[in-house]
Order: C-alpha cells, then structure tokens, then sequence
C-alpha cells in the first residue's frame, strides 16, 4: 500500500505541476498511455542492462514488463 501511495502522490504532483504544458496530455486516457508507455521504455532498458550486467536478475524487468502489458507472473 505505500507503493501506491507514494506513486500516487508522485503522479497527482507531477501532472499538476505539467498542467497545460504542451508535453502534458490533455486527457486522463492519453496520460495513462503515456505513463504506461514510458513505464515499459524503462523496463526494456533495464532488460538490456541486467543482461549485460547481471544476467541472474533478468527476471526483474521481465515483470515489469508484464506488469505494464498488464499479464500475471
């Protein structure tokens, strides 16, 4: 629950702080298709870099992406 929490409080900030920028998406769809966008952006990274690094911990980013395809572990 503090994850969510936190995330939460982060995102309510953050999109209130971008309001009316020209990168802000104007509507709640769009932002959470940004979101999720950029979300599996970043565990498509991490997947890179665990196997070049550490190749043990591969599954980390692989939930991740999961989890932004919206699929159970």
């Amino acid at each position: 629950s503090w994850f969510t929490w936190m995330a939460a409080a982060f995102l309510r900030g953050y999109f209130a702080g971008a309001d009316g920028s020209r990168f802000h998406p104007p509507t709640d769809e769009e932002r959470e298709r940004m979101l999720s966008l950029l979300l599996l952006e970043k565990a498509l990274y991490e997947v890179n870099y665990e196997l070049q690094n550490r190749p043990a911990w591969i599954n980390v980013p692989l939930e991740g992406i999961l989890d932004c395809i919206g699929r159970e572990v």
